[in-house]
């Protein structure tokens, strides 16, 4: 009906306006040739921008999440997703910080934490990830220190109940969990 022909160009234009990306910006022009999904479209687009920040933000690709969240936000200004976007620049901006040495430093103490855990020398890998984190701390680096740290104290509580047959087993289990 003629009505809801003019809520929804009325309904389309507002998104237009928040929306700045090209894509969303091609489906309010598409929605606008008598498109009735426009709601479900743009709030697939908005769960899209969400998954795709966070897998960016679990493989350490803090700006391509953060330009994915405010993508997201364009279409929907939560406040909790404000919340996320001012956090994840707030941490870009302390890692610009890191001078080039310490950049250095990061990357080598990451690398030999890695091949102390292939050599499953745990207590080694642990101390060499905490230094890292002391250079520039992150919720990555955070959970795989507790997850060390956790496999250590089971380990040592296990200890005394296992045969060594067993610990390879959970070595290669923790190798796989945490690197």
């Amino acid at each position: 009906s003629l009505h809801q022909d003019a809520k929804l160009h009325k309904r389309i234009m507002t998104i237009k306006q928040e929306l700045k990306s090209r894509e969303v910006q091609s489906y309010v022009e598409s929605s606008m040739k008598g498109s009735n999904s426009d709601n479900e479209e743009l709030i697939e687009q908005y769960n899209n921008f969400v998954i795709n920040a966070k897998a960016c933000v679990e493989s350490d690709e803090l700006a391509n999440a953060l330009e994915l969240y405010r993508e997201a936000y364009k279409i929907d200004p939560s406040v909790k997703l404000k919340s996320k976007i001012d956090k994840l620049a707030e941490q870009i901006a302390s890692r610009d910080n890191i001078d080039e040495d310490d950049v250095e430093k990061y990357n080598n103490l990451i690398r030999d934490a890695k091949a102390k855990l292939k050599e499953e020398n745990y207590g080694d890998a642990l101390l060499l990830y905490e230094n890292a984190n002391e250079i520039n701390p992150s919720e990555k680096l955070q959970k795989r220190i507790q997850k060390i740290r956790e496999f250590i104290e089971n380990d040592s509580e296990n200890e005394g109940e296992k045969d060594d047959d067993s610990s390879p087993v959970n070595d290669r289990q923790m190798n796989n969990s945490v690197a």
